[in-house]
C-alpha cells in the first residue's frame, strides 16, 4: 500500500455520475522485466472491497452490502497474464495494452487493459515519498455489467459500463 495507489470506478447511477474508489488493503505483486515486455509478465492487484468509498457514508455502505456483498466476497482483484502490446511513449514511460482478468463478487471476467508505466523524476519521487525503483502505474478497463456479477442489478446503472482506473506506485523488492 502507498498513499499514490488507488483502484477508481466511475460510476453513473440513479442520475449521478460519482467515482467509488478503493483505496484500502491494496496489495499487489508484478513480474517481467520493464525493459523487454515481449517476455512473460503477470501482475495481480487486490484491494478490500469494504474500502469503497463514495463521498457519501450512506452509499459507500450500500455498495459495500447490497452491491459487493464485502462480507462475503472481501477482495476485488484485476490480474494481468499477458502483455499484447507494448511501445516507447516518451524517454520514461511504456504504453500497454493487455489481457486479463477482473475478480469481482465471486466471478472472474476476462477484460482488456491500457495503460502507461512510466519513471517518475525527481519531483514526482518527492511527491510520493519514494525513492530507489519506483515505476508509477496508470491503467484502464471497463466492466460490461451485463455479462459481470454484477447483472441482477444492471437496471440500477445509468449505462453499460462501467470504467475503471488504477493507478498504482510499485516498487522493487526483490533482486
Amino acid at each position: 500500500e502507498h498513499a499514490g495507489t488507488v483502484v477508481t470506478a466511475k460510476l453513473s447511477a440513479g442520475h449521478e455520475d460519482f467515482d467509488a474508489t478503493f483505496g484500502g488493503g491494496i496489495r499487489g505483486t508484478w513480474q517481467g522485466d520493464p525493459h523487454d515486455l515481449t517476455k512473460p509478465v503477470t501482475a495481480e492487484v487486490s484491494a478490500l472491497a469494504a474500502s469503497i468509498d463514495t463521498g457519501i457514508d450512506d452509499r459507500s455502505k450500500h455498495a459495500r452490502e447490497a452491491y459487493l456483498f464485502a462480507d462475503k466476497y472481501p477482495r476485488i482483484s484485476v490480474t494481468i497474464d499477458r502483455v499484447l502490446a507494448a511501445k516507447q511513449a516518451g524517454a520514461d514511460a511504456v504504453e500497454f495494452r493487455a489481457h486479463g482478468t477482473l475478480g469481482l463478487i465471486g466471478k472472474t471476467h476476462s477484460i482488456e487493459i491500457t495503460g502507461t508505466l512510466k519513471q517518475p523524476d525527481a519531483a514526482a519521487l518527492a511527491r510520493l515519498g519514494g525513492s530507489g525503483a519506483i515505476v508509477r502505474v496508470k491503467a484502464d478497463f471497463a466492466v460490461v455489467i451485463k455479462e459481470a456479477a454484477l447483472a441482477s442489478d444492471a437496471s440500477t446503472f445509468d449505462g453499460d459500463r462501467i470504467p475503471i482506473h488504477v493507478s498504482l506506485v510499485m516498487r522493487h523488492t526483490s533482486g
